[in-house]
């Protein structure tokens, strides 16, 4: 007997139960985005996903359980995205022996922009509420700091080999602050459509960093 094809069921859910699941969860991103936090109730995600207020309940017990799922996997999704782009990264500086290649910052940039444009509702969820006393915000904080931390630490690795000391490492960790302003920064641009040009938007981002960076080295000593 040949075996069944493969399913595309959810796991641990059955048929329809797994997609109006899905459907909920999406319609709690999209009404974040769209709306703002005080636009999740039952009644709204339950109507947004196309089925009656009390179905809510076969799937989640409350509000913040349906948020914190949904935040979950919208986390998990973008950090697999950024963990691809930061191998890429590291795979352009393999024989890089200077630190502020123009060519290199910009493939950078370039990478960087395209996808936090292309990941465009958690981008702005992300801009809106990382700050925000709320769960939302607390997940969106997290992501902050992971992004701080993991900057820092590539870049750390990167000038190890050019003979930076361990004395320096707090200096890394502000190269990575000024980045990652400047990043988020040009993204807004982008996404509010103040510029017609992204590539003009990464050429700027990057004609700055470059500037800040030379004087960064240069006073740090790093060759």
């Amino acid at each position: 007997m040949s075996n069944p094809p493969p399913s595309n069921r959810e796991p641990g859910r059955r048929g329809r139960q797994g997609e109006t699941r899905a459907l909920l969860i999406e319609a709690t991103i999209e009404l974040i985005r769209s709306e703002g936090l005080s636009a999740l109730t039952t009644g709204r995600i339950a109507s947004a996903a196309g089925i009656a207020q009390p179905g809510f309940y076969a799937h989640f017990r409350n509000i913040d359980e349906c948020l914190t799922t949904a935040l979950e996997q919208a986390v998990t999704a973008m950090q697999s995205k950024i963990r691809e782009m930061r191998l890429r990264i590291f795979e352009r500086y393999r024989n890089a022996t200077n630190l502020t290649d123009y060519a290199l910052l910009r493939a950078n940039y370039t990478d960087t922009v395209q996808v936090m444009v292309t990941e465009r509702t958690f981008t702005e969820i992300f801009l809106r509420y990382r700050r925000d006393p709320s769960l939302l915000g607390e997940f969106m904080a997290a992501v902050m700091t992971r992004a701080r931390d993991e900057l820092t630490e590539d870049i750390w690795r990167l000038v190890q080999g050019l003979g930076v000391p361990e004395a320096q490492h707090a200096d890394i960790a502000l190269w990575a602050e000024q980045i990652i302003a400047l990043t988020l920064a040009a993204v807004e641009a982008v996404l509010d459509g103040r510029y017609e040009s992204q590539d003009q938007v990464v050429e700027a981002l990057t004609r700055t960093t470059y500037a800040v960076m030379k004087a960064q080295v240069r006073w740090s000593g790093i060759r």
